[in-house]
């Protein structure tokens, strides 16, 4: 609701009375403590909400730094988990080969090759699921990126803190 309609539906005819001289002939204390109290609560909230617009970019930029950084993590992660799982990949596969020399025919050996071969296969699906799930956080993350940049810079145009004065020559029409 703009200034200008809030003052339209406040001066009303419905909200005349209220300022009508009292019988004592003066003004109501009560009636004019809230034609001025209107205003200045309208102005406090006003003042407050362009506070929490100055402040918005600067909340924008952490929650994107950390959005980054938080990023930048599981692709670190990601990498070293990546190694660890190729590490005990040539791991179990040296065990394999050491197991089937020692032990040619053994039921019982055999049996650790299949289970090792199938926590190979385990692990490996659980990497690829992990490198999926981060690449739909990135892919989800650069839009999110690329959208608070663009609001921050409209925030900032608008706050007059950078960017073109355009915004504030439409203000002062109002």
């Amino acid at each position: 609701m703009t200034v200008k309609r809030f003052f339209e539906i406040r001066s009303r005819p419905r909200d005349v009375p209220s300022v009508v001289p009292a019988r004592g002939g003066g003004l109501r204390s009560g009636a004019m403590t809230g034609l001025v109290g209107v205003p200045l609560e309208l102005l406090r909230t006003l003042v407050d909400s362009l506070r929490a617009l100055a402040e918005l970019p600067a909340m924008l930029e952490r929650n994107l730094r950390d959005t980054n950084e938080l990023i930048a993590d599981a692709r670190t992660q990601l990498s070293l988990l990546s190694e660890q799982v190729r590490r005990m990949m040539e791991q179990l596969d040296k065990m394999v080969v050491v197991t089937d020399r020692l032990v040619d025919g053994t039921t019982m050996i055999a049996e650790v090759a299949q289970e090792a071969r199938r926590q190979m296969a385990s692990t490996s699906e659980q990497l690829a699921s992990t490198n999926r799930t981060l690449e739909q956080i990135v892919r989800m993350a650069e839009p999110l990126d690329r959208m608070g940049k663009r609001v921050a810079e409209g925030l900032l145009r608008v706050t007059g803190r950078g960017g073109s004065s355009s915004s504030s020559s439409s203000e002062g029409g109002e």
